[in-house]
Formats: C-alpha cells, sequence, structure tokens
C-alpha cells in the first residue's frame, strides 16, 4: 500500500459565548493527517492505519476524508520518508 499524506480544514466545536463578528472569523482547524492509502471515491478519500500482511483485504483503523474538506493530497515516496530523530 502507498502512504498519502492529505491537508485538511476539519471542524470544531467550542462551549463559550461570542460575538456574531467573531463568530463570522471562525476558520477550520487545519490538519495534517498521513496513512496508507485505500481508495479515492467520488466523496473523498479514504485511508487507514494498518494493513495485515497475511489479511490483504482487510485493513485497521479507517479514515473517510471528504473532498469538500481537503485542501491538498499527495502520495509520499519511499525516499521523502525518513527516519525520526529521536
Amino acid at each position: 500500500m502507498r502512504i498519502c499524506l492529505i491537508e485538511w480544514g476539519d471542524a470544531w466545536i467550542d462551549t463559550i459565548d461570542i460575538t456574531k463578528a467573531e463568530a463570522k472569523k471562525l476558520k477550520p482547524v487545519a490538519r495534517q493527517t498521513i496513512g496508507f492509502y485505500v481508495q479515492e471515491t467520488e466523496e473523498g478519500v479514504v485511508l487507514c492505519t494498518d494493513f495485515y500482511d497475511d489479511h490483504i483485504n482487510e485493513v485497521n483503523t479507517p479514515m473517510f476524508i471528504p473532498f469538500g474538506m481537503i485542501r491538498n493530497w499527495y502520495f509520499l515516496e519511499p525516499e521523502e520518508i525518513t527516519e525520526p530523530s529521536i
């Protein structure tokens, strides 16, 4: 499976009182999500966190991100992935 990075705007909520003027300035939360690419549909992209070598048709922790929320997405090539410096 290929690794995909999606930059997208997520919905959010807060439980505070603000003015209408302040509310009109609210923006989506900017997120970057990386995962294994499962498929693209007419409505968005499906990623997962894990897949199993011995169960090729099963994935774990699927995630669907609608195209209306996606700002940019692309595949990472193996040479672009580096070891963490921990």
